[in-house]
């Protein structure tokens, strides 16, 4: 989705099963992203994890069900910029 010419979001959604044990992951991510110029792209996120078991998953020597990302990035061009569409 593009509202304006600089601005877009999205949302994207993962889901996969676990090869050797019973149970799924899933995530939802959505994002925004601003471009300032064609050479340089800003991005935020934000990505809940959901997981059926608590196995799969070892955080600071825990486990968790759910994990909670928030996430920025920053893409930029050095020389030849891309063809533009006609």
């Amino acid at each position: 989705m593009q509202p304006w010419r600089r601005w877009a979001g999205g949302l994207r959604f993962d889901w996969s099963q676990y090869p050797e044990n019973p149970g799924a992951e899933r995530s939802f991510e959505p994002y925004i992203s601003f471009w300032p110029s064609e050479f340089l792209r800003f991005r935020a996120a934000y990505k809940r994890t959901d997981r059926t078991h608590r196995d799969g998953f070892d955080l600071n020597g825990g486990s968790a069900r759910t994990v909670d990302e928030f996430l920025l990035q920053a893409s930029f061009i050095l020389g030849a910029h891309p063809a533009h569409p006609f």
